[in-house]
């Protein structure tokens, strides 16, 4: 059955660093992706432009916000949708760390998202951590979903910070094998900040962090998640992939991957590093509940 996923993230780079690898394959599988980024355009960064650190005019060398989103923030967000296979990038207009991420308005324009996509599953981020621009964004999806009423009541992940470190007292019960797409994730992160997001973040580390949750479940890159339990969220069941194979419907990328053989079989061997034997098989997803 096909699926559609929204992803909502404060920035349009955070989305390839921490969960382009989840997004990739529902778009492989045929599945309708969505994206939403919160804080956008942003800023100029002072990595790639040190002129704009200058607080008296923090889009410099750029003539005035307009002219940055259109030079460099339309073109990032257009061509890292291109890169995963996301459908269509939403984008709102507040800026970074702005207090305006925990107010009402930002729910009711978060619900008009969800009811426009009705979505199956939802991803957004951990909402414990020391961005207030992440839990900012993740407090606007729960509440649409606890205070609103959806057309369509979705499932609800949550993810990782691309760093990992800043997401605190996260334990994922739900990891998925990307390694089929690694290269793929790659790339997509190449789409911001002029390339230099993949020396900067990715390789430093999005690339460690995929690899570590890799080593939690016998695969060599993976991504993890924390399934929202509760009322309206997924019933608890253990060891979903004990139930064979079909459709789960607990399991976020039942689509992606079959629980008994991956969905894209054998890999070539720069894609398929050895050393992870009695690993899972590519492409499935994974529970650490026992």
């Amino acid at each position: 059955m096909k699926q559609t996923i929204l992803a909502v993230s404060p920035y349009v780079i955070d989305l390839p660093l921490s969960i382009g690898g989840t997004l990739a394959l529902h778009a492989r599988a045929g599945d309708d992706v969505y994206a939403l980024a919160m804080c956008y355009p942003g800023l100029p960064n002072g990595v790639i432009y040190p002129e704009s650190r200058n607080p008296e005019n923090p889009f410099k060398p750029f003539d005035s916000e307009k002219d940055f989103k259109e030079k460099v923030a339309d073109v990032e967000k257009d061509a890292v949708a291109a890169a995963l296979g996301i459908k269509e990038f939403f984008a709102f207009d507040y800026q970074p760390h702005a207090e305006a991420l925990f107010e009402r308005e930002v729910v009711d324009r978060t619900v008009e998202i969800i009811d426009r996509v009705q979505p199956d599953a939802i991803i957004t981020y951990w909402p414990v951590t020391n961005y207030t621009d992440f839990s900012g964004a993740t407090m606007a999806v729960t509440r649409a979903i606890t205070e609103r009423k959806l057309k369509k009541v979705p499932r609800l992940l949550f993810s990782e910070t691309l760093t990992s470190k800043h997401t605190l007292c996260f334990h994922p019960d739900q990891y998925v094998d990307i390694t089929p797409v690694v290269r793929q994730k790659r790339e997509a992160t190449r789409m911001v900040w002029e390339g230099q997001a993949v020396d900067y973040f990715y390789n430093v580390f999005s690339l460690p962090t995929s690899d570590w949750r890799g080593r939690e479940c016998g695969v060599p890159h993976a991504e993890a998640f924390v399934t929202l339990h509760g009322g309206f969220g997924e019933i608890k069941r253990i060891n979903p992939l004990e139930s064979g194979r079909g459709a789960d419907p607990y399991v976020l990328t039942r689509q992606i991957g079959d629980p008994l053989y991956g969905l894209c079989g054998a890999l070539d061997a720069e894609e398929n590093p050895a050393g992870r034997a009695g690993g899972a098989h590519h492409g499935q997803t994974r529970s650490i509940w026992r």
